[in-house]
Order: structure tokens, then sequence, then C-alpha cells
């Protein structure tokens, strides 16, 4: 009896191990790679949200641009990145500029996860972004694409006192894109579907997120731009 629970307890260390493989952690790797080219780093759940690369290790930061994105969201195998944006700041100052990375788990997109890398002459002078921790499990929908859609729909018409009557202001909505949102009150990533809601009436125009969970409302993000003159 006593050499099977031994051997039980060394199977469950084993199978413990290999479980500990699947999903490394190698912090120590990450605090070198960020310790030796950035400073004035802020953390959020653990990851880095804004670090100022030091000055003579700018030429090594752009070289080392993709070991630095996956240091600084954990090394995490399963999050890639995708180069969005590259703009140009300042009018002052035509080598100033920045690009954007979006991150994805899988094919679906972190709504909220990115870095921007601020370039000057070529050389990164500091970097912002912000990255939660994010569960290891696979994208769960109990609620379908269509039942979010519509739940979409109603919450749009619902709180800009729209009814079906109004063609002029009734909306429509686009497909149901699975993401996943950032709830700010839990500060932490909720799998979603994002529902791009359009109106005749120019004054209506959000992204809806509703979560895939239970179809309950999360977020609106408006997309009428507002210009200052």
């Amino acid at each position: 009896m006593k050499k099977l629970i031994t051997i039980g307890v060394s199977l469950m260390m084993v199978i413990n191990s290999c479980r500990e493989k699947e999903l490394p952690a190698p912090d120590a790797d990450k605090n070198r790679l960020i310790g030796q080219l950035l400073e004035e780093t802020q953390y959020r759940n653990g990851y880095v949200s804004f670090a100022q690369v030091r000055k003579e290790q700018s030429a090594v930061a752009v070289k080392e641009k993709e070991a630095l994105l996956h240091a600084l969201t954990g090394d995490r195998r399963d999050i890639s990145f995708v180069k969005t944006i590259v703009t140009i700041p300042s009018k002052r100052n035509e080598n100033s500029y920045q690009e954007k990375y979006q991150l994805y788990k899988g094919d679906i997109m972190l709504r909220g996860g990115e870095y921007n890398f601020h370039f000057a002459e070529d050389t990164i002078r500091f970097i912002y972004g912000f990255f939660a921790i994010i569960a290891a499990e696979k994208f769960a929908k109990k609620y379908s694409a269509q039942r979010c859609a519509a739940a979409a729909m109603n919450y749009f018409n619902s709180s800009h006192g729209i009814n079906d009557a109004a063609e002029a202001t009734a909306g429509k909505a686009g497909d149901a894109v699975p993401v996943y949102y950032f709830d700010y009150a839990l500060e932490k990533y909720r799998p979603a579907y994002e529902v791009r809601v359009t109106s005749k009436n120019w004054a209506y125009s959000e992204n809806i997120f509703v979560s895939a969970a239970n179809g309950a409302f999360l977020g609106a993000e408006n997309l009428v731009p507002t210009l200052y003159f």
C-alpha cells in the first residue's frame, strides 16, 4: 500500500511538471531583457504598461523588438502581434513616428490589448501599452453570434430612444465578431462579440460589446468622430 501511494505521488508530480511546461512563465528571462533595455517601468496585473528605453540601448531595442513584445506579455506562445498603424504624430518633427501592434489570442483580437512604440530618428524612445493576464482556456460562447447581435440592437435602440417605426434613426447591425473585451471593473478579459451598429442618422454609430457567456451588455464604442475647431 505504501508503495502504491509513493507511485501515485510520483505520477502526480510528473503530471504537474508537464502541465507547468505547457504554459511557461520565464519571469527571469523577461525581467532580464526588460531590465537591460528599459527604465521607468510601470506594472499592471504583472505586465509592463509603460517603459522608457535607455538611450544607449535604443538600437538594441529596435533589433530585439519582437522579442521585447513577447517579453512584455509574459512570453505567451498563444499571443501574436500584428502591426496596425505607422503614423507621424508631430509636424514639427518628421522623423518622429509610432508603430502600433495589436495583440491576438489565437485569431481573436484582444480589445484593449496593444502596444505603441514611439520612434525618433529611427530609435525607440518609449513604449506604452496595456496587457492584462488572460486565461488559457478556449473562447467560450454560450450565446450565439446571432443572439448577441440581437442583444446589441436592443441596447442600441433603447439607449437612443429609437423604435422600429423611426426609420430615419433605426439601427442596422453588422456581423458579430468574436473578441476578448477587457472588463475594467473585474480587471480581466471576457469572451464577447463586437457588433457594429450603424444608423441613417449620422449622430448614431457604435461598436457594441456583448458577453458571449450570457448576452449581457459590456460596453459601447462611439464611432462618430468629434472635431474641435
